[in-house]
């Protein structure tokens, strides 16, 4: 049954939405760790721009260490999924061999 128009949404469609969501992020990220240590004028102007990025620099390390984290534990539990997977199909044609 395919699926409904209205939820239907193109793979290339996709693909540039989430290179844009990245983009937008990586510039932020870039903004935030290389220009931000250097941000010099007038006090409004750094106050403005301070709001836009309220964390402080350090913590700029802690976000690609939990997504990483979260990467390489997706990864991990996925990979122990497969290969339980791979188990029961070979215990499955181990028994059906038996049995015959």
């Amino acid at each position: 049954m395919p699926p409904p128009p209205y939820l239907f949404v193109e793979n290339r469609t996709l693909g540039r939405a989430g290179l844009a969501l990245l983009g937008a992020f990586l510039l932020y990220y870039s903004i935030w760790v290389l220009a931000l240590p250097f941000l010099e004028g007038p006090p409004w102007l750094v106050h403005l721009v301070r709001r836009a990025f309220p964390f402080p620099v350090s913590a700029a390390l802690g976000v690609p260490a939990a997504l990483g984290t979260a990467l390489l534990g997706t990864l991990l539990a996925r990979a122990y999924y497969l290969v339980l997977q791979d188990r029961r199909v070979e215990r499955e044609e181990l028994a059906r061999a038996k049995a015959t």
